[in-house]
């Protein structure tokens, strides 16, 4: 979590962005992500299972702006320039 914060304080995260966290695995980087900057965050892993994420981030009501995926990495669908 200290990597992220500090790597997130050199970025341009505005309020409403929509941010991909890869290998997200239990979310808690996208929990921090979706509180601290009121971000949209696509929460991508591979060895947790997206239901399972979805379950944690319901219950702390964040199942608005954390959306749970589990794919691998290369085979993401998402457009150029989407994020």
């Amino acid at each position: 979590m200290k990597i992220v914060e500090k790597l997130s304080d050199s970025l341009n995260i505005e309020k409403g962005m929509r941010v991909l966290d890869l290998g997200c695995e239990r979310g808690l980087t996208s929990i921090f992500l979706a509180k601290e900057y009121n971000v949209i965050v696509f929460a991508a892993g591979f060895w947790i299972s997206a239901a399972e994420n979805y379950d944690r981030i319901k219950a702390i009501g964040l199942e608005e702006t954390i959306i749970p995926i589990h794919a691998e990495v290369h085979d993401l669908p998402f457009a150029n320039e989407f994020f």
